[in-house]
């Protein structure tokens, strides 16, 4: 029984484990690895929600997840189905993503609140 759960616990997870609740985020190692990044770019004097200035640099996939709000298996899911048009760099192994690309993505899914009439 034992050796059972093991497999289990390394068993890949499907298309509706890959879209985890809000609270499930918080404190996660994404979030940190975001707030990580974004920190160092102000400390260095650049604004990384300014479009166009840093818009060529690459993330690597954890920081990319902890941005949008997800978790990196989900950024693996979507590149493996292709199910959403979210531009990645590939060298090797080691994914990454431009803060442009991010950024372009994150404004394609923004919505306008619906007007009261």
């Amino acid at each position: 029984m034992h050796a059972m759960s093991a497999k289990k616990s390394h068993a890949a997870p499907d298309c509706a484990a890959g879209t985890p609740s809000a609270t499930a985020l918080v404190g996660s190692p994404e979030q940190r690895a975001a707030a990580e990044f974004i920190a160092g770019l102000q400390r260095a004097g650049v604004d990384p929600a300014k479009p166009g200035v840093c818009d060529d640099l690459q993330v690597p996939a954890l920081v990319a997840a902890g941005m949008l709000g997800i978790k990196r298996q989900t950024l693996a899911l979507w590149r493996c189905t292709r199910s959403q048009p979210l531009r990645y760099v590939k060298v090797g192994r080691r994914v990454s993503y431009r803060l442009g690309d991010l950024r372009r993505f994150i404004e394609s899914r923004t919505e306008l609140p619906v007007q009261a009439a």
